[in-house]
């Protein structure tokens, strides 16, 4: 594995539960971003210089798409409701698993 960065020595992918990534990309630079991302064919540079993303249908952060364990620490501490809905800690561990299996062989 490769790894392009600018980061804390602290910092671990391993202690997040995300192994066998295929390069760690840690902090670019926007010079290093924009080359990334145009060598990716995920955005362009404008006529004007600027990095240019097409995001589709996908276009703003979805705020009721935000869940938050319920646990021993949560259940009374969390103002719950329409923003701030409950997840049980095994659909968590389910998703958990699937995304740091997700990362695997990948470059992140």
């Amino acid at each position: 594995m490769e790894r392009f960065e600018i980061k804390n020595p602290a910092a671990d992918l391993g202690k997040l539960g995300i192994l066998r990534v295929r390069n760690a990309y840690w902090n670019l630079s926007p010079e290093a971003l924009m080359e990334e991302t145009v060598k990716r064919e995920q955005g362009v540079l404008s006529n004007t210089g600027a990095l240019a993303i097409q995001t589709g249908e996908f276009t703003g952060r979805s705020p009721m798409d935000r869940f938050i364990v319920m646990d021993e620490n949560t259940a009374e501490t969390v103002d719950w409701g329409p923003i701030n809905k409950p997840i049980d800690p095994r659909y968590f561990h389910q998703l958990y698993q699937k995304i740091t299996s997700y990362f695997q062989g990948k470059d992140v």
